[in-house]
């Protein structure tokens, strides 16, 4: 009963925080990841960003959003669907996030929280650090553990804008 109030709280923020973020131009980053703790994790997200731009030099210097993902962890002998909810901000060189995380065999499934912080540079590529923090009594999944974290994001909005293309020469 505990966690079904917990996850219908964080899904009313997650979308109180969505439709807040729409009324600003914002777009979307795209973020593919990769996570080792004691298991392999890769996943990618979905993130409704508002740009953070730095306007000396009218460049974007980072993002920050809520964000959703989903994914797979995998050991050689079992493999975890793995989705996740959260926020994300990422500003110049440093940043943070947290997820609510449901990983599932489809047989069973657990929870966990991650906070995570880390390096980044310009908020498109970085490091974090964070620790599974198991939402249930038992560690089903053996997931409750420190974990490093390797993510790109990406901006397919950037792509598009001309002043972008001529400051690179993506013409």
């Amino acid at each position: 009963m505990k966690l079904k109030i917990l996850l219908s709280l964080l899904f009313f923020i997650f979308i109180s925080i969505t439709s807040l973020f729409s009324q600003d131009k914002g777009y979307f980053v795209i973020e593919p990841s990769y996570s080792y703790y004691h298991q392999h994790e890769i996943n990618v997200a979905l993130i409704r960003s508002v740009g953070v731009v730095d306007h000396v030099v009218d460049l974007p210097v980072g993002y920050l959003g809520p964000s959703i993902s989903g994914g797979v962890s995998f050991t050689e002998t079992k493999s975890l669907l793995v989705t996740k909810a959260g926020f994300s901000g990422f500003i110049y060189v440093i940043g943070a996030r947290i997820n609510l995380i449901n990983y599932t065999d489809f047989n069973t499934s657990q929870f966990s929280i991650r906070p995570e912080i880390g390096l980044s540079l310009l908020g498109y590529v970085s490091i974090t650090y964070g620790y599974n923090f198991k939402l249930s009594k038992i560690d089903t999944f053996n997931i409750q553990a420190h974990v490093v974290t390797f993510s790109i994001g990406f901006e397919p909005y950037l792509l598009k804008d001309k002043k972008y293309k001529k400051l690179f020469n993506w013409q």
